[in-house]
């Protein structure tokens, strides 16, 4: 048996659609009920999500439906028996909202005592500007390539475009 089943997810990791995503999110809750441990490392959350902007929601009806159905799966992910969240504000916002007890910051970065410390010297070859993520919504390519053209204005002509990623579930980018 394992020791603790680890799940790192965000709401839109199991699928394309909402209902695919709803349902794919109750995995760690399942895990828990098949008497195995489990704990979520969460890395967003439906409160602090601009449903409109974000294409989740065209008006205040859909927007109103997309914040129950996130609560409640939100409910669901919190009968994980740990959730860390890697932002001290959504901690907060779930101990507010949800009176929790399962739930702590696992914040992000190096921790290492006397890190050596890293060469600054810049590799040969173009640098590089990259994004990543999933593209289509409020996160679109055109802006990097905005910031690009403008840093060459400015003189900088040794500069790469890097796009990582994917389609956003919600619209292609």
């Amino acid at each position: 048996d394992p020791d603790i089943v680890l799940y790192n997810l965000q709401f839109a990791s199991f699928g394309g659609t909402k209902a695919a995503a709803s349902l794919g999110l109750t995995t760690p809750w399942l895990t828990r009920l098949a008497d195995y441990p489990s704990m979520v490392l969460l890395h967003n959350i439906m409160e602090t999500v601009d449903l409109q902007n974000a294409g989740y929601a065209a008006n205040r009806a859909m927007e109103s439906a997309m914040r129950l159905a996130g609560t409640t799966v939100t409910r669901v992910l919190l009968n994980a028996d740990l959730v860390a969240l890697t932002i001290p504000k959504y901690v907060e916002i779930l101990h507010a909202k949800y009176n929790t007890k399962n739930v702590l910051l696992a914040p992000h970065g190096s921790f290492e005592d006397n890190a050596p410390m890293p060469n600054f010297e810049l590799p040969p070859g173009p640098r590089q500007v990259m994004t990543f993520g999933k593209f289509g919504t409020y996160k679109r390519v055109e802006m990097m390539l905005d910031a690009l053209r403008l840093l060459e204005s400015d003189g900088y002509d040794d500069l790469e475009m890097v796009v990582a990623g994917s389609d956003s579930p919600n619209a292609r980018g």
